[in-house]
């Protein structure tokens, strides 16, 4: 890297700004952290995690998320530009394996998504509505009566787990075990098991 390289990267690193959404204080004054970084530097530099970019604007996330040139690409093998995907900081798995399509580049991406896309287009998904809103009333049913709901475990790990069931043609009646393998990653380690769907619920889907 020249003398000129570095100064480039420095200039365009002038708006600057301390971000680290791990921490509490973020959790705490996220309004304000946003609000500020809007009024400031929409996009700006961090250093923290070895520095990086932050878009905390909706239209520069759209600019970035429909940006060619901007890559996210897990290089595990070391044979491309080495980056090391999307997650900051990097996850401790990210020497052995990557995120799926999620941290690949065309034209690579572009072969997966190509197999994809007729499933996910908007007139397929249309297809799911009925089914998506049956397993939404359903998970709200099992937890009505007693006035309260835990809108992870109850719900927002539910529905992905039985509708990615019925879109692969895997039996529901086995969607409780493929829920709990997400929930070690989304709770805390003090979070009871999740409880297996009861028979009424299961009962619906499996109907459905």
């Amino acid at each position: 890297m020249s003398v000129d390289d570095i100064v480039a990267d420095n200039d365009r690193k002038k708006q600057r700004y301390y971000f680290d959404r791990h921490t509490p204080e973020y959790r705490l004054q996220f309004e304000k952290i946003t609000e500020e970084m809007h009024a400031r530097c929409p996009m700006a530099w961090t250093d923290t995690y070895d520095g990086h970019w932050v878009a905390a604007g909706s239209k520069e996330v759209f600019e970035l998320a429909r940006c060619p040139h901007v890559s996210n690409d897990h290089d595990l093998t070391g044979e491309r530009n080495g980056y090391k995907g999307i997650s900051i900081p990097t996850a401790q798995r990210a020497s052995y394996v990557r995120g799926g399509i999620l941290e690949m580049d065309d034209p690579e991406h572009r072969t997966y998504r190509n197999v994809l896309n007729p499933y996910l287009s908007p007139a397929a998904v249309k297809r799911w509505e009925p089914f998506i809103h049956e397993i939404v009333r359903a998970s709200l049913d099992e937890k009505i009566e007693t006035g309260q709901i835990d809108f992870v475990d109850d719900l927002a790990n539910i529905v992905p787990a039985v509708l990615t069931l019925a879109m692969m043609g895997i039996p529901l009646e086995k969607w409780a075990i493929y829920s709990e393998r997400r929930t070690p990653r989304s709770t805390r380690p003090s979070t009871p098991p999740m409880r297996h769907g009861s028979p009424r619920c299961t009962a619906r889907w499996a109907s459905t």
